[in-house]
């Protein structure tokens, strides 16, 4: 703003606001005449061109909770006390801040018991006037207590602490999820903030209850009754309850009627009006009133059972009994279940109930004992309450609480064990014998047995298990594999006479596959080297030390006998080029390997023999070891 007057001084011309601003007010800090303290934040309607130039005069932009002006203006006019500019309207633009703080819309979240509700734009919003629009962002400050807040992935559902509004507008897949709790409500806290504001709302949350718990019964602890007796069946002997749902309207639907009595139903004076047959049902308001009875044909010795579901109409429990104990004599003989088990060897099996089990109409099952009468051979039963210890004997309620046990312990290979036992409930036994089936296992590394071997000099020699042979109890022969880590050096080792192979089975071994072939040389010894495997162990010990077991390769010697099929060759014949005086006085020749020599491979200078065909004209040929004898034959 500049306002200026030729002859009039800034002081003497004043403004005056015709019009003022709709989204603020004009202020004059500077200090009222006679006082010293500005006068900042006080509307003015007036002021001088002076106080424009002294940078006295601003625009307060004061009215903005709940709006956000862009722009604003107000229309002054000045005078020098006799003439008057017109009028002008000054334009003032506003720049929008972070100002507002946002607000929580929502409803009461309404939500099935044990499912999920899609958390969306209808039922929760949030509202922030400045423009531009900020990032509202919910943050969970308190959890609910009877579910999560989740987010729906493809992956699977994750928990979430926050989320965006914008997250919920389009397509959300924020929801609460409910435990599946009986509560009927449930509340948690958010809180919203556009990142400099915050505010918070506890949201409430009704949960329609669904009727999906499934009746238990709290108390069913059978009827004693005596030989011929009626007596009621009252919530002392058999209760049930259901958390969802009224307990005396629970009902009971009768699955089995009992075999040595009847069910009746009484009016409340205690008549009979009638028998509850198979299909029939009572409720625990009828147990709760003393309204069903229970009635004894008259023998004895004997146990009776009601089959019973429970069910609040929607949701049954299942073949439950109630046993109803006649007082005299046992004449029950217990029931045995006897399937047998496998186990892999060296291991051990849980004798559950499945396998091995035993049931009495007239005893409890800690009164029916198991008395092993033959021990297993190749093992023994245990009780994992003490470990390790042996035990004879053993209750059905020990088995019904997988507390017994078969423990493998032999280093046979015999695949079969068995146990004979006795079942007993005090008076009446019967007897048992417990098979168990032993699997194979290879936990056991092979043993060598190995020889030199001989062979002719150019010839095969087989193989036999006499000269090698590996042993492992719980491996086939053909699985025994013996790799060569070494081949011979003056030979080769062939299987079926024909293929040169680096490795081998036991079964080749036996079967008179395998053969060393000699190559003819001049040798006297050869030797291959190896290593063994039951293709689960690659360790194996070396007959007859049993005790440490070996990594690196045997060697097995092999021993070549010479065979003299090499004729003698002529290698050194120079004549005699001269005659000297001998030790006789004779004149003649003496001969040495210098000038005659013959040699053979395979065959020592002490075994070449010449033989004269043909002796010389002119002299003799002698061997002074012999005293100067004429001979017809020398060695080399």
């Amino acid at each position: 703003m500049n306002i200026t007057d030729l002859d009039t001084s800034e002081e003497d011309v004043i403004c005056t606001i015709i019009d003022q601003a709709n989204h603020g007010y004009i202020e004059n800090f500077s200090p009222a005449p006679g006082s010293e303290r500005p006068r900042k934040g006080i509307p003015v309607t007036t002021f001088s061109a002076s106080d424009v130039i002294d940078d006295y005069i601003s625009y307060v932009q004061s009215i903005h909770k709940g709006l956000e002006p862009i722009d604003d203006k107000f229309t002054f006019s000045c005078s020098d006390g006799i003439n008057s500019s017109p009028l002008m309207s000054f334009p003032i633009q506003i720049e929008p801040s972070n100002d507002e703080v946002p607000e929580i819309y929502m409803r009461e979240f309404i939500v099935m018991e044990g499912t999920d509700l899609i958390i969306d734009l209808p039922i929760l919003n949030a509202l922030d006037l400045d423009i531009p629009k900020d990032k509202l962002v919910f943050i969970i400050t308190r959890e609910p207590k009877h579910g999560l807040i989740a987010s729906h992935m493809p992956t699977g559902t994750v928990t979430v602490k926050n989320f965006t509004l914008e997250r919920i507008a389009r397509g959300s897949t924020i929801v609460y999820q409910h435990d599946d709790s009986e509560t009927t409500n449930d509340d948690f806290e958010l809180t919203v903030t556009d990142g400099v504001h915050n505010a918070s709302k506890t949201l409430l949350v009704m949960v329609i209850p669904v009727d999906d718990e499934t009746p238990r019964l709290v108390i069913n602890d059978g009827l004693d009754i005596s030989i011929g007796e009626s007596k009621l069946i009252t919530n002392r002997e058999l209760k049930a309850e259901d958390l969802d749902s009224d307990d005396s309207s629970i009902t009971y639907v009768i699955r089995q009627v009992p075999k040595y009595g009847y069910i009746s139903y009484l009016d409340f004076s205690g008549q009979q009006l009638y028998n509850l047959t198979h299909g029939m049902n009572f409720t625990q308001s009828d147990i709760d009133n003393e309204l069903i009875q229970y009635t004894h044909f008259g023998q004895e010795g004997v146990r009776d059972i009601i089959k019973f579901d429970v069910t609040d109409g929607y949701n049954p429990f299942v073949d439950r009994y109630f046993w109803i104990t006649v007082e005299g004599i046992d004449s029950v003989y217990p029931d045995v279940i006897n399937k047998g088990v496998e186990l892999p060897e060296g291991g051990k099996v849980i004798l559950d109930t499945n396998i091995l089990s035993t049931t009495d109409l007239n005893s409890n099952d800690e009164d029916l004992l198991f008395t092993i009468t033959r021990p297993p051979t190749r093992g023994h039963l245990e009780n994992t309450d003490f470990p390790g210890v042996p035990i004879t004997s053993f209750t059905q309620l020990e088995l019904a609480g997988s507390k017994i046990y078969y423990v493998h312990t032999s280093d046979d290979e015999v695949k079969m064990d068995n146990f004979e036992f006795e079942v007993s409930d005090g008076y009446n036994s019967v007897y048992r014998t417990f098979r168990i089936s032993i699997s194979e296992v290879d936990n056991k590394k092979p043993v060598i047995y190995a020889t030199s071997l001989v062979v002719k000099e150019g010839l095969e020699r087989l193989i036999t298990p006499f000269e090698l042979k590996a042993e492992d109890t719980d491996t086939n022969r053909d699985k025994i594999v013996f790799k060569i880590t070494q081949a011979p050096i003056n030979g080769k080792i062939l299987r079926n006479k024909s293929t040169v192979v680096n490795s081998f089975t036991m079964a080749d071994i036996s079967e008179n596959m395998m053969t060393y072939q000699h190559d003819g040389s001049e040798t006297l010894e050869d030797e291959f080297s190896f290593v063994v495997s039951d293709g689960k162990h690659s360790e194996f010990f070396m007959y007859p030390d049993l005790d440490k077991p070996l990594r690196n390769p045997v060697t097995i010697k092999i021993r070549v006998v010479p065979v003299d099929n090499v004729v003698p060759s002529l290698v050194m014949n120079r004549g005699a080029t001269s005659l000297t005086p001998l030790e006789d006085g004779n004149i003649g020749f003496r001969f040495n390997k210098k000038v005659l020599r013959a040699e053979d491979r395979d065959s020592s200078e002490s075994a070449l023999t010449y033989i004269i065909t043909a002796p010389p004209k002119h002299g003799i040929i002698i061997n002074q070891d012999f005293i100067n004898r004429t001979v017809n034959n020398f060695t080399q």
